[in-house]
Protein backbone atom coordinates (compact mmCIF):
# COMPACT_ATOMS: atom_id res chain seq x y z
CA UNK A 1 0.00 0.00 0.00
CA UNK A 2 3.24 2.24 0.52
CA UNK A 3 3.66 2.48 -3.05
CA UNK A 4 -0.01 3.76 -3.90
CA UNK A 5 0.40 6.35 -1.16
CA UNK A 6 3.47 7.66 -3.31
CA UNK A 7 1.69 7.88 -6.26
CA UNK A 8 -0.91 9.74 -4.85
CA UNK A 9 1.19 11.92 -3.91
CA UNK A 10 2.96 12.65 -6.80
CA UNK A 11 -0.57 12.68 -8.57
CA UNK A 12 -1.60 15.76 -6.32
CA UNK A 13 1.71 17.51 -6.68
CA UNK A 14 1.37 17.51 -10.32
CA UNK A 15 -2.29 18.45 -9.94
CA UNK A 16 -0.88 21.67 -8.19
CA UNK A 17 2.12 21.91 -10.39
CA UNK A 18 0.11 21.83 -13.41
CA UNK A 19 -1.33 25.38 -12.01
CA UNK A 20 2.06 27.24 -11.42
CA UNK A 21 2.24 25.99 -7.93
CA UNK A 22 5.41 24.52 -6.47
CA UNK A 23 3.57 23.41 -3.46
CA UNK A 24 0.36 22.38 -2.21
CA UNK A 25 -1.07 22.39 1.50
CA UNK A 26 -4.65 19.94 2.19
CA UNK A 27 -6.82 20.13 5.22
CA UNK A 28 -9.71 17.95 4.99
CA UNK A 29 -9.91 14.43 6.28
CA UNK A 30 -10.77 12.58 3.09
CA UNK A 31 -7.61 14.40 0.87
CA UNK A 32 -5.75 13.55 3.87
CA UNK A 33 -6.36 10.27 4.18
CA UNK A 34 -6.51 9.42 0.24
CA UNK A 35 -3.02 10.90 0.40
CA UNK A 36 -1.27 9.63 3.68
CA UNK A 37 -3.59 6.85 4.88
CA UNK A 38 -3.70 8.45 8.61
CA UNK A 39 -7.00 7.79 9.88
CA UNK A 40 -6.62 10.19 13.06
CA UNK A 41 -9.40 13.26 13.15
CA UNK A 42 -6.97 15.95 12.69
CA UNK A 43 -4.00 16.25 10.51
CA UNK A 44 -2.97 18.18 7.02
CA UNK A 45 -0.46 17.70 4.40
CA UNK A 46 2.09 20.17 3.01
CA UNK A 47 3.33 19.11 -0.17
CA UNK A 48 6.74 20.59 -1.15
CA UNK A 49 8.82 20.47 -4.21
CA UNK A 50 10.45 17.46 -3.41
CA UNK A 51 9.73 17.34 0.25
CA UNK A 52 6.54 16.57 2.19
CA UNK A 53 5.33 16.71 5.76
CA UNK A 54 2.47 15.12 7.68
CA UNK A 55 1.46 17.66 10.92
CA UNK A 56 -0.58 17.08 13.83
CA UNK A 57 -0.65 17.69 17.30
CA UNK A 58 0.71 15.48 19.98
CA UNK A 59 -2.24 13.33 20.82
CA UNK A 60 -1.66 11.88 17.55
CA UNK A 61 2.18 11.84 17.29
CA UNK A 62 2.16 8.06 17.74
CA UNK A 63 -0.78 7.08 15.33
CA UNK A 64 1.33 9.14 12.46
CA UNK A 65 4.41 7.37 13.25
CA UNK A 66 2.57 3.91 12.85
CA UNK A 67 0.47 4.81 10.19
CA UNK A 68 2.28 7.69 8.01
CA UNK A 69 4.66 6.66 5.29
CA UNK A 70 6.55 9.20 2.57
CA UNK A 71 6.05 12.85 4.63
CA UNK A 72 8.23 13.38 7.44
CA UNK A 73 5.92 14.22 10.28
CA UNK A 74 5.75 17.87 11.20
CA UNK A 75 4.17 18.25 15.55
CA UNK A 76 2.20 21.30 16.00
CA UNK A 77 2.98 22.78 19.22
CA UNK A 78 1.93 26.50 18.56
CA UNK A 79 -0.52 28.51 16.31
CA UNK A 80 -0.30 26.59 12.83
CA UNK A 81 0.16 29.47 10.28
CA UNK A 82 3.38 29.97 11.91
CA UNK A 83 4.26 26.39 11.81
CA UNK A 84 3.86 26.56 8.08
CA UNK A 85 6.03 29.00 7.57
CA UNK A 86 8.96 27.27 9.50
CA UNK A 87 8.34 24.11 7.24
CA UNK A 88 8.24 26.61 4.22
CA UNK A 89 10.97 28.95 5.02
CA UNK A 90 13.42 25.41 3.75
CA UNK A 91 11.60 25.29 0.88
CA UNK A 92 11.75 27.23 -2.69
CA UNK A 93 8.34 28.00 -2.98
CA UNK A 94 6.68 31.39 -4.16
CA UNK A 95 2.91 29.87 -4.52
CA UNK A 96 1.04 27.91 -2.24
CA UNK A 97 -2.17 25.89 -3.16
CA UNK A 98 -4.79 25.22 -1.13
CA UNK A 99 -8.28 23.48 -1.62
CA UNK A 100 -10.80 26.27 -0.08
CA UNK A 101 -13.80 23.65 0.40
CA UNK A 102 -12.73 23.40 4.44
CA UNK A 103 -11.02 26.79 4.96
CA UNK A 104 -12.78 29.71 6.08
CA UNK A 105 -12.06 33.80 5.46
CA UNK A 106 -11.05 33.85 8.40
CA UNK A 107 -8.02 31.00 8.31
CA UNK A 108 -7.11 32.50 4.48
CA UNK A 109 -6.52 35.40 6.02
CA UNK A 110 -4.78 34.43 8.80
CA UNK A 111 -2.49 32.12 6.77
CA UNK A 112 -1.21 34.52 4.05
CA UNK A 113 -0.65 37.10 7.06
CA UNK A 114 1.57 34.97 8.07
CA UNK A 115 3.18 33.80 4.46
CA UNK A 116 3.75 37.39 3.63
CA UNK A 117 6.95 37.93 1.83
CA UNK A 118 7.21 33.91 1.95
CA UNK A 119 4.62 32.78 -0.29
CA UNK A 120 1.25 33.62 -1.48
CA UNK A 121 -1.61 31.77 -0.39
CA UNK A 122 -4.25 31.04 -3.44
CA UNK A 123 -6.92 28.81 -3.96
CA UNK A 124 -6.28 25.62 -6.25
CA UNK A 125 -8.66 25.70 -9.22
CA UNK A 126 -8.65 21.70 -10.02
CA UNK A 127 -9.98 19.51 -7.56
CA UNK A 128 -8.01 17.45 -5.38
CA UNK A 129 -11.07 15.20 -4.62
CA UNK A 130 -11.15 14.09 -8.30
CA UNK A 131 -8.23 12.53 -7.69
CA UNK A 132 -10.04 10.10 -5.78
CA UNK A 133 -13.03 9.14 -8.72
CA UNK A 134 -11.19 6.11 -9.83
CA UNK A 135 -10.44 3.21 -7.04
CA UNK A 136 -7.58 1.22 -7.24
CA UNK A 137 -8.04 -3.03 -6.22
CA UNK A 138 -7.31 -2.06 -2.65
CA UNK A 139 -9.92 0.54 -2.37
CA UNK A 140 -12.19 -1.40 -4.26
CA UNK A 141 -12.12 -4.27 -1.99
CA UNK A 142 -12.83 -1.98 0.78
CA UNK A 143 -15.91 -0.83 -1.01
CA UNK A 144 -16.97 -4.07 -2.00
CA UNK A 145 -16.99 -4.93 2.06
CA UNK A 146 -18.46 -1.94 2.93
CA UNK A 147 -22.03 -3.29 0.52
CA UNK A 148 -21.28 -6.35 1.57
CA UNK A 149 -21.83 -5.66 5.49
CA UNK A 150 -24.81 -3.61 4.38
CA UNK A 151 -26.79 -6.07 2.73
CA UNK A 152 -26.04 -8.68 6.19
CA UNK A 153 -26.76 -5.64 8.44
CA UNK A 154 -30.32 -5.19 6.53
CA UNK A 155 -30.78 -9.41 6.52
CA UNK A 156 -29.44 -9.64 9.81
CA UNK A 157 -32.89 -7.12 10.63
CA UNK A 158 -35.40 -8.72 8.22
CA UNK A 159 -37.56 -9.68 10.89
CA UNK A 160 -38.60 -6.44 12.25
CA UNK A 161 -39.87 -5.43 8.89
CA UNK A 162 -43.65 -5.77 9.52
CA UNK A 163 -46.99 -4.28 10.18
CA UNK A 164 -46.44 -2.27 13.43
CA UNK A 165 -42.98 -1.61 13.39
CA UNK A 166 -42.00 2.19 13.51
CA UNK A 167 -39.25 3.71 11.54
CA UNK A 168 -37.31 4.62 14.19
CA UNK A 169 -36.82 1.07 15.64
CA UNK A 170 -35.71 0.21 12.28
CA UNK A 171 -33.37 2.55 12.07
CA UNK A 172 -32.05 1.71 15.29
CA UNK A 173 -31.87 -1.85 14.78
CA UNK A 174 -29.99 -1.03 11.30
CA UNK A 175 -27.78 0.75 13.20
CA UNK A 176 -26.49 -1.49 15.86
CA UNK A 177 -26.19 -4.22 13.54
CA UNK A 178 -23.55 -2.03 11.43
CA UNK A 179 -21.47 -1.27 14.27
CA UNK A 180 -22.04 -4.74 15.58
CA UNK A 181 -20.44 -6.20 12.05
CA UNK A 182 -17.25 -5.70 10.73
CA UNK A 183 -17.06 -2.10 10.40
CA UNK A 184 -17.07 1.16 11.74
CA UNK A 185 -20.07 2.82 12.05
CA UNK A 186 -23.39 3.70 9.53
CA UNK A 187 -22.28 5.55 6.30
CA UNK A 188 -24.97 8.23 7.30
CA UNK A 189 -27.95 8.92 9.09
CA UNK A 190 -29.72 6.08 8.04
CA UNK A 191 -33.20 6.85 6.34
CA UNK A 192 -36.43 4.79 6.82
CA UNK A 193 -39.85 5.83 5.35
CA UNK A 194 -43.28 4.10 5.30
CA UNK A 195 -46.50 4.92 3.37
CA UNK A 196 -47.02 8.59 2.24
CA UNK A 197 -43.50 9.69 4.31
CA UNK A 198 -41.43 7.01 1.56
CA UNK A 199 -41.99 10.60 -1.22
CA UNK A 200 -39.73 11.77 0.98
CA UNK A 201 -36.75 11.52 -0.25
CA UNK A 202 -34.46 12.16 2.73
CA UNK A 203 -36.84 11.29 5.36
CA UNK A 204 -36.03 11.44 9.32
CA UNK A 205 -37.00 8.44 10.75
CA UNK A 206 -40.34 8.97 12.82
CA UNK A 207 -42.62 7.48 15.17
CA UNK A 208 -44.64 6.15 12.04
CA UNK A 209 -45.58 2.37 12.19
CA UNK A 210 -45.91 0.34 8.84
CA UNK A 211 -49.39 -0.15 7.76
CA UNK A 212 -50.70 -2.70 5.80
CA UNK A 213 -50.48 -2.28 2.58
CA UNK A 214 -48.40 0.11 3.16
CA UNK A 215 -44.39 0.17 1.67
CA UNK A 216 -41.17 1.19 3.37
CA UNK A 217 -38.32 2.70 2.15
CA UNK A 218 -34.74 2.64 3.59
CA UNK A 219 -31.68 3.87 2.42
CA UNK A 220 -28.54 3.04 4.80
CA UNK A 221 -25.01 2.02 4.11
CA UNK A 222 -21.95 0.49 5.95
CA UNK A 223 -18.42 2.44 6.59
CA UNK A 224 -15.82 -0.02 6.17
CA UNK A 225 -12.53 1.15 6.53
CA UNK A 226 -13.04 4.18 5.77
CA UNK A 227 -14.78 3.55 2.28
CA UNK A 228 -18.75 3.93 2.51
CA UNK A 229 -21.50 2.17 0.59
CA UNK A 230 -25.01 3.12 0.17
CA UNK A 231 -28.06 1.57 -0.78
CA UNK A 232 -31.56 1.99 -0.84
CA UNK A 233 -34.62 0.00 -1.28
CA UNK A 234 -38.52 -0.74 -0.76
CA UNK A 235 -40.31 -3.15 0.93
CA UNK A 236 -44.08 -3.82 0.28
CA UNK A 237 -46.62 -5.03 3.28
CA UNK A 238 -49.20 -7.32 1.73
CA UNK A 239 -50.49 -5.79 -1.73
CA UNK A 240 -49.36 -2.42 -2.16
CA UNK A 241 -52.01 0.31 -4.00
CA UNK A 242 -51.56 -0.50 -8.01
CA UNK A 243 -50.05 3.14 -8.68
CA UNK A 244 -47.16 2.07 -6.11
CA UNK A 245 -46.76 -0.82 -7.52
CA UNK A 246 -46.75 0.90 -10.98
CA UNK A 247 -43.98 3.37 -10.17
CA UNK A 248 -41.94 0.10 -9.00
CA UNK A 249 -41.82 -1.33 -12.09
CA UNK A 250 -41.03 1.98 -13.73
CA UNK A 251 -37.85 2.38 -11.36
CA UNK A 252 -36.43 -0.53 -12.50
CA UNK A 253 -37.02 0.08 -15.92
CA UNK A 254 -35.28 2.98 -15.23
CA UNK A 255 -32.30 1.53 -13.61
CA UNK A 256 -32.04 -1.11 -16.17
CA UNK A 257 -31.81 1.88 -19.13
CA UNK A 258 -28.88 3.86 -16.82
CA UNK A 259 -27.09 -0.05 -16.56
CA UNK A 260 -27.02 -0.18 -20.32
CA UNK A 261 -25.92 3.31 -20.57
CA UNK A 262 -22.98 2.75 -18.46
CA UNK A 263 -19.36 2.04 -20.43
CA UNK A 264 -15.86 3.19 -20.07
CA UNK A 265 -15.73 6.54 -22.14
CA UNK A 266 -19.69 7.40 -21.15
CA UNK A 267 -20.82 10.73 -20.26
CA UNK A 268 -22.06 10.64 -16.79
CA UNK A 269 -25.16 13.07 -18.28
CA UNK A 270 -26.22 10.70 -21.25
CA UNK A 271 -26.28 8.03 -18.47
CA UNK A 272 -28.57 10.47 -16.07
CA UNK A 273 -30.35 11.02 -19.28
CA UNK A 274 -31.40 7.46 -19.96
CA UNK A 275 -33.10 6.56 -16.76
CA UNK A 276 -34.56 9.27 -16.70
CA UNK A 277 -36.32 9.24 -20.45
CA UNK A 278 -37.65 6.08 -19.28
CA UNK A 279 -39.26 7.78 -16.17
CA UNK A 280 -40.69 10.53 -18.58
CA UNK A 281 -42.08 8.54 -20.79
CA UNK A 282 -44.19 6.75 -17.67
CA UNK A 283 -45.24 10.29 -16.95
CA UNK A 284 -43.41 10.78 -13.85
CA UNK A 285 -40.54 12.93 -15.13
CA UNK A 286 -41.80 15.60 -12.30
CA UNK A 287 -41.37 13.15 -9.49
CA UNK A 288 -37.71 12.76 -10.19
CA UNK A 289 -35.67 15.24 -9.11
CA UNK A 290 -33.05 14.35 -7.83
CA UNK A 291 -29.53 13.35 -10.05
CA UNK A 292 -29.33 9.56 -11.09
CA UNK A 293 -26.44 8.67 -9.00
CA UNK A 294 -22.80 9.97 -7.69
CA UNK A 295 -19.56 8.21 -6.47
CA UNK A 296 -18.92 6.64 -3.32
CA UNK A 297 -15.08 6.04 -1.22
CA UNK A 298 -13.92 7.42 1.72
CA UNK A 299 -17.20 10.28 1.34
CA UNK A 300 -20.68 9.09 0.91
CA UNK A 301 -20.90 11.86 -2.24
CA UNK A 302 -17.92 12.31 -4.36
CA UNK A 303 -16.96 12.16 -7.76
CA UNK A 304 -18.31 11.50 -10.35
CA UNK A 305 -21.51 12.69 -10.44
CA UNK A 306 -23.98 11.04 -12.95
CA UNK A 307 -26.57 13.88 -13.08
CA UNK A 308 -27.86 16.01 -16.21
CA UNK A 309 -25.75 18.94 -15.33
CA UNK A 310 -22.29 16.50 -14.70
CA UNK A 311 -19.17 17.09 -17.14
CA UNK A 312 -17.59 13.78 -15.85
CA UNK A 313 -16.87 10.92 -17.91
CA UNK A 314 -16.80 7.51 -16.97
CA UNK A 315 -13.93 5.65 -16.64
CA UNK A 316 -12.72 2.00 -15.49
CA UNK A 317 -12.11 1.81 -11.76
CA UNK A 318 -14.82 4.24 -10.94
CA UNK A 319 -17.45 3.41 -7.82
CA UNK A 320 -20.68 4.85 -7.91
CA UNK A 321 -24.47 5.11 -6.88
CA UNK A 322 -27.56 4.39 -9.36
CA UNK A 323 -30.48 5.23 -7.74
CA UNK A 324 -33.59 6.38 -10.17
CA UNK A 325 -36.31 7.43 -7.98
CA UNK A 326 -40.23 8.64 -8.32
CA UNK A 327 -42.10 10.59 -5.63
CA UNK A 328 -45.88 10.55 -5.04
CA UNK A 329 -47.06 13.04 -2.54
CA UNK A 330 -49.42 12.03 -0.27
CA UNK A 331 -48.85 8.51 -1.59
CA UNK A 332 -45.61 7.37 -1.36
CA UNK A 333 -42.24 7.36 -3.33
CA UNK A 334 -40.01 4.20 -4.37
CA UNK A 335 -35.93 4.59 -4.82
CA UNK A 336 -34.14 1.38 -5.76
CA UNK A 337 -30.49 2.11 -5.33
CA UNK A 338 -27.22 0.30 -6.03
CA UNK A 339 -23.41 0.44 -6.00
CA UNK A 340 -21.47 0.21 -9.40
CA UNK A 341 -17.89 -0.41 -10.10
CA UNK A 342 -17.01 0.07 -13.47
CA UNK A 343 -15.05 -2.51 -14.85
CA UNK A 344 -13.50 -2.72 -18.35
CA UNK A 345 -15.88 -4.50 -19.58
CA UNK A 346 -18.68 -2.54 -18.22
CA UNK A 347 -20.64 -2.05 -15.40
CA UNK A 348 -20.86 -4.51 -12.52
CA UNK A 349 -23.58 -4.25 -9.61
CA UNK A 350 -22.05 -5.01 -6.03
CA UNK A 351 -24.24 -6.46 -4.06
CA UNK A 352 -26.71 -9.39 -4.25
CA UNK A 353 -29.76 -8.05 -1.96
CA UNK A 354 -33.26 -8.87 -3.86
CA UNK A 355 -34.82 -5.51 -5.72
CA UNK A 356 -38.43 -7.33 -6.12
CA UNK A 357 -40.15 -4.99 -2.80
CA UNK A 358 -40.99 -8.49 -1.15
CA UNK A 359 -40.40 -8.20 2.13
CA UNK A 360 -36.34 -9.42 2.57
CA UNK A 361 -36.19 -12.94 3.93
CA UNK A 362 -36.69 -14.20 7.68
CA UNK A 363 -39.58 -11.12 7.65
CA UNK A 364 -42.14 -12.08 10.03
CA UNK A 365 -40.41 -14.07 12.18
CA UNK A 366 -38.99 -12.37 14.17
CA UNK A 367 -35.10 -11.14 14.44
CA UNK A 368 -31.68 -11.33 16.90
CA UNK A 369 -31.37 -7.40 16.79
CA UNK A 370 -34.30 -5.80 19.10
CA UNK A 371 -33.99 -2.29 19.93
CA UNK A 372 -37.33 -1.08 22.11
Amino acid sequence: MAAAYKERINRARKLARDEGFEALWVNDAPNVRYLSGFTGSSGYILLGPGKGYFITDSRYELQAAQEVRDLEIAILRGRLPALLKQLLSGMNVSRLAFSGALLSFDEVQSIRRALRGTAAFQPLQGSLSGLRAVKDAEEVTALRRAVSNAERAMRAVAGLVRPGVTEMRVAEALACELIRGACDDAAFNIIVACGPRSALPHATPSGRRLGRRDLMLLDWGARCGGYHSDMTRVFFEGEPAAELRKIHGVVLEAREAALQAIRPGAAAADVDAAARRVIEDAGYGEHFGHALGHGVGLEVHEAPVLGGASRDILKPGMVFTVEPGIYLPGKGGVRIEDVIHLEGDGPRVLGRLPRSGVLPSGAGRGSEVMVE
